[in-house]
């Protein structure tokens, strides 16, 4: 059922908010993620560059392989995860051509009625890429060259047992650390990005299911925390020490709290506030959460849970005074405040969605690319390409959200990835197969 504060309502309605996640400009470079900050907004520069030449055809395609991980680009490289066969492969690509610079491979026996595939986003840092597949293989290479640097197996070095829809939410890396969330009986983890020691684990969290969601970094007044969704809660942790600060309920049926959260702080005559907003499928909604804290003690407030928004996977955005995602199938505008829906929009089924300096683009999940003006007044779609026609995506689905390029989009069904750019001749990826 849906609860709202009144209260913590109108707190909100009368704060500005401000990001807490240190988005910057980073010359078009998506490293993670989500992107940059892993808040799914895409540089300026880069931003008003697509929304000036939107792509309308493919300047290259490559044959990644089963997954649903979504690539990483740092300058003129891009990282990606597929399944070939039994193998999940991790390739490094050259951007403008998408010639294979090298590739590494690993063995793989995950099986699901879903897809076999790496569901979970490499990160790139200090010169290392880190990988996580689908059966809780982390490994750690060098970005340039693929040469292995360390690995653990979650099933043997933490007596994991591999989830029913796949080891899915992606690592992150923050202060030297690598953090990921294999769930019971490891909760969350942190190894040493340099050598793979094991430095903590967060004990409160050591039975809780992993729920396939990726951990935030959280840049609150009063400290930076990582805040984890589990399968059963919401939680701050403190990066340097693993220590669970605060948490609190937030369960769904089949154990599935796929989206990420978002982050963010605010602030009005009252002082300071830190929020979080969580939105999960199965009929669970969405809430807005207010994050408490003061002289080292922490507390979390829920200031509404609403059924307007139903994440099923994919994590919606922020942008201003709303937060733009899908309720099931159909795409939501949301006024972060309230909780309230502004409109919603069929079309785009159980899309997926990045931010472009006041506009999104949405990939829906038969392959629809569109460009949509973020207007709080109703769904305006400004472009679209028609993607994998006339037959259609691998699989029937597009689960994988699209990821900036600077002057491209790249997107990927479960067998192939494409490079889209303006000035494309007309083509249609997937004729004929």
């Amino acid at each position: 059922r849906e609860v709202f504060s009144a209260e913590l309502v109108d707190e909100a309605q009368e704060s500005r908010a401000v990001s807490t996640t240190g988005n910057q400009e980073l010359a078009g470079d998506w490293p993670q993620w989500r992107g940059p900050a892993r808040d799914g907004q895409v540089a300026t520069s880069v931003a008003k560059a697509l929304i000036a030449d939107w792509p309308n055809g493919v300047a290259w395609e490559f044959a990644i392989g089963e997954g649903y991980s979504s690539p990483i680009v740092s300058d003129d490289r891009i990282w990606a995860m597929g399944r070939r066969d039994d193998l999940e492969t991790l390739s490094c690509l050259n951007r403008a051509s998408g010639a294979v610079v090298w590739e590494q491979s690993w063995p793989c026996t995950f099986k699901n009625d879903f897809g076999n595939g790496p569901r979970a986003t490499p990160v790139l840092a200090n010169g290392h890429v880190v990988t996580l597949g689908a059966q809780g293989d982390l490994r750690v290479v060098n970005a340039a060259t693929g040469a292995p640097v360390w690995n653990i197996a979650f099933k043997e070095g933490l007596g994991h047992k591999t989830p029913q829809w796949g080891v899915s939410g992606s690592p992150l890396v923050i202060d030297g650390l690598v953090v990921a969330q294999p769930g019971a009986p490891a909760g969350l983890v942190a190894w040493e990005l340099a050598t793979g020691k094991e430095i903590w684990r967060t004990a409160e969290l050591a039975n809780d299911p992993s729920g396939y969601s990726s951990p935030m970094v959280a840049h609150f007044p009063g400290g930076t925390q990582i805040v984890a969704l589990s399968a059963k809660r919401l939680a701050g942790i403190n990066p340097a020490t693993g220590a669970m600060l605060w948490d609190i309920p937030w369960e769904t049926d089949f154990e599935v709290n796929a989206a990420t959260p978002l982050v963010w702080s605010a602030s009005s005559d009252n002082g300071e506030f830190r929020y979080v907003f969580v939105s999960s499928g199965y009929g669970k909604g969405c809430a807005l959460f207010r994050v408490n804290g003061a002289n080292g003690s922490w507390n979390v407030q829920q200031v509404y849970h609403a059924r307007a928004m139903r994440s099923h996977f994919g994590t919606p955005v922020r942008l201003g005074d709303h937060i733009y995602g899908f309720d099931e199938q159909m795409l939501v505008c949301l006024d972060w405040r309230t909780g309230k829906a502004v409109w919603k929009q069929r079309g785009y089924g159980k899309g997926t969605l990045i931010a472009l300096e006041g506009h999104l683009a949405v990939l829906g999940d038969h392959g629809l690319l569109a460009l949509i003006k973020a207007n709080p007044e109703k769904c305006e779609e400004v472009q679209r390409l028609e993607l994998f026609t006339p037959n259609g995506p691998a699989n029937g689905r597009c689960w994988t959200a699209p990821v900036a390029s600077r002057d491209g989009l790249l997107v990927r069904d479960e067998a192939r990835m494409f490079m889209v750019k303006k000035n494309m001749p007309a083509n249609t990826p997937g004729a004929g197969q």
